[in-house]
């Protein structure tokens, strides 16, 4: 475990154990986890971010869609027992089953910053949008350069 020598062997690193956490949970990763498959898309603006699923087959009672603790939580489950009941009354019998009918779950850890401001689905592709939310006092100021600070009558930079 890679965070249990992290304060002794490098002091200035407290406080960072999670993102170490995340980086061995991203390598333990199975190969189930790519399923189904994503894009994970910024848009223009810069501060909103949207998450495409390639969920077809799913209807939208199937996904279930969860954000607790900074972890986005999307999983799916189809009622495999209507798929057979829909074949026996078109009386078909399916040869070939190539669209994954399998149930999934993925999960993405998000900055402090984002938070889900929606979903949708349109032709098999699930769309969870998300938007950057930075607080003023974290943004970026410019400061400005001046010949002199003054704080009361004191002078804190002179020429």
């Amino acid at each position: 475990m890679v965070k249990s020598f992290l304060p002794t062997q490098f002091p200035d690193l407290v406080g960072f154990d999670r993102i170490f956490d995340l980086m061995e949970r991203q390598v333990n990763r199975d190969r189930a986890s790519l399923f189904p498959p994503y894009d994970v898309v910024q848009e223009r603006n810069q501060n909103n971010y949207r998450i495409d699923l390639a969920v077809a087959g799913f209807l939208q009672k199937d996904i279930n869609i969860t954000f607790h603790e900074g972890v986005l939580t999307i999983q799916g489950k189809r009622d495999n027992s209507l798929k057979s009941t829909l074949d026996q009354k078109k009386q078909e019998r399916r040869l070939h089953q190539g669209i994954r009918a399998r149930d999934f779950e993925q999960k993405f850890t998000l900055a402090d910053s984002i938070k889900v401001k929606g979903a949708e689905l349109t032709d098999g592709i699930l769309s969870v949008y998300l938007e950057n939310v930075v607080p003023e006092e974290d943004q970026p100021q410019q400061i400005p350069i001046g010949s002199g600070v003054t704080q009361g009558s004191e002078q804190l930079l002179t020429e």
